[in-house]
């Protein structure tokens, strides 16, 4: 049975498109990190509390139930949106205001987070929740969405001028799904949060991929890939030592991805420059004031 494409699977897409493939198209569940546990603890108080004042201020709110209402001010809780092969889960739909001539209720989705600041990743999780709301109703697409952070503070997050950037990756996604080919490994500084951090590592290692080393870029890693450079030991090979006629000590020294390369495959340490002992004379002398150097005993028998 196919998965459904999740806001899990959006987000991990945002990360790596290798994990948002091992989430949608296999059974591997890795080894969580400990990190977004935390995160997630903190999320369900936040809920509980919001879901507090929220049926304080609005006794009639009730759950979704599969099905939006035409009419009503009520907000919905906990609302499990499909629409096609997609499902996304929001907090709550609050009824917006209808535009002059818009035809049926528009709503509009909140969040909640186990954070104080909004990070993109939180960001693309509504977005694609607005979308799946516009795709069960075309009509009355949200044109924003809220956040509500630990803090307690709602943010606002326009939506309706990003859909065609979600249904971007979600195309992309249903493409993984027929041809169940995944994308290459390629590490990155989400990695060390990533639950399929060993494989991944271990695939890059024996790869001897370029992502090992620490500063390339996806930029860079195209350009060495048009010149035929797909491995850290081919890069290696690329460093070519040259010697400066005139070295001017206020030279900022470049980082070299080939140099750096070279030490990964060698297994050394190479430096540009010697580093240089700078000699300080003390300021204060102890044996020039005429100080005691030892200390002697007072002390006399009884």
């Amino acid at each position: 049975m196919r998965k459904p494409i999740t806001s899990d699977v959006i987000v991990a897409y945002s990360h790596c498109p290798r994990k948002a493939f091992l989430l949608l198209c296999t059974e591997e569940q890795g080894s969580p990190h400990g990190y977004p546990g935390l995160i997630a603890d903190d999320q369900r108080r936040n809920q509980v509390d919001y879901y507090s004042e929220l049926k304080l201020a609005h006794p009639n709110a009730t759950v979704y139930q599969g099905r939006l209402p035409t009419t009503g001010s009520s907000p919905i809780l906990a609302a499990t949106v499909k629409a096609l092969d997609c499902e996304a889960y929001c907090d709550s739909l609050i009824p917006a205001p209808r535009r002059t001539g818009g035809r049926g209720q528009r709503y509009e989705p909140t969040l909640v987070i186990g954070t104080q600041t909004v990070s993109p990743e939180q960001r693309v999780a509504l977005l694609f929740t607005g979308y799946v709301l516009s795709q069960v109703h075309p009509t009355a697409a949200p044109l924003a969405g809220t956040i509500l952070s630990t803090d307690g503070l709602l943010h606002k997050v326009l939506l309706h001028q990003r859909y065609a950037e979600i249904e971007q990756t979600i195309e992309t996604l249903r493409s993984l799904t027929r041809t169940l080919e995944a994308p290459p490994v390629i590490l990155s500084k989400h990695c060390p949060q990533c639950q399929f951090r060993a494989d991944c590592l271990q695939k890059a290692e024996h790869d001897f991929d370029l992502s090992l080393l620490e500063r390339v870029t996806p930029k860079a890693r195209r350009r060495y890939h048009d010149r035929g450079i797909f491995s850290v030991a081919q890069l290696s090979y690329q460093y070519k030592p040259r010697r400066r006629r005139k070295p001017s000590p206020k030279a900022p020294v470049q980082h070299r991805l080939e140099l750096q390369a070279l030490a990964l495959r060698t297994g050394k340490t190479y430096l540009h420059e010697l580093p240089a002992l700078v000699r300080h004379t003390p300021r204060y002398s102890w044996i020039s004031k005429g100080y005691p150097t030892g200390i002697r005993s007072t002390s006399s028998a009884c």
